[in-house]
């Protein structure tokens, strides 16, 4: 069984070959250091994120990990966009109160008291978290270019995952050993390109 720091390495590691390869065929310039700077500080929040995510997953409660993780991860840039740029319109505020309430229903126990239905919760948040960040991060990138950014965040993301996977002593795993964490980084690729 793969540690979420091995599984976050292939993820990075197939994602970043992904990057690299459509960077290549749009012939994007290297952004300005600002943005490399921004785009390196959203790849760490979303490299954490996704090792957050697979560890929540593997305690094997994902109807609650997921959804949360994905509700916090939208709503944070949601609220970055409201500082920045000012109040969404009506439908908007709906949306985050109907959230509000989703994952106050999705989160909240059993009325046996059954501690199992809250496993893996506090990863759910920190998931949601690095993935918020992520996404408030990487669209603060100036400039033209779209996939080089996320070039230099999923360059950071798999520097990161290397150094968890060393400190914690574990072996860097084979990715043709894991084929799902392959396909899920080309996966995270597409999604950021469609993203951006």
């Amino acid at each position: 069984k793969s540690n979420q720091f091995q599984i976050l390495f292939i993820t990075s590691l197939s994602s970043l070959l992904l990057l690299v390869l459509f960077s290549i065929i749009r012939s994007e310039n290297i952004p300005a250091p600002r943005s490399v700077f921004i785009a390196v500080l959203a790849g760490i929040c979303g490299a954490l994120g996704l090792a957050a995510l697979y560890k929540g997953l593997s305690l094997g409660n994902s109807a609650l990990v997921a959804p949360v993780a994905g509700v916090i991860g939208a709503i944070i840039p949601t609220l970055v966009g409201l500082i920045l740029e000012g109040l969404p319109s009506f439908l908007t505020l709906a949306g985050f109160l109907l959230t509000i309430v989703g994952i106050w229903l999705i989160t909240r126990s059993n009325e046996d008291g059954d501690s199992d239905a809250q496993r893996g919760l506090g990863f759910a948040i920190l998931a949601g978290i690095g993935f918020g960040g992520f996404l408030a991060l990487i669209a603060q990138t100036k400039g033209d270019q779209i996939i080089t950014p996320l070039v230099f965040a999923k360059l950071a993301s798999l520097i990161l995952a290397i150094f968890l996977v060393r400190l914690r002593q574990l072996p860097i795993p084979n990715p043709s050993r894991s084929p799902i964490a392959v396909l899920s980084g080309f996966l995270d690729a597409g999604g950021n390109i469609l993203y951006i």
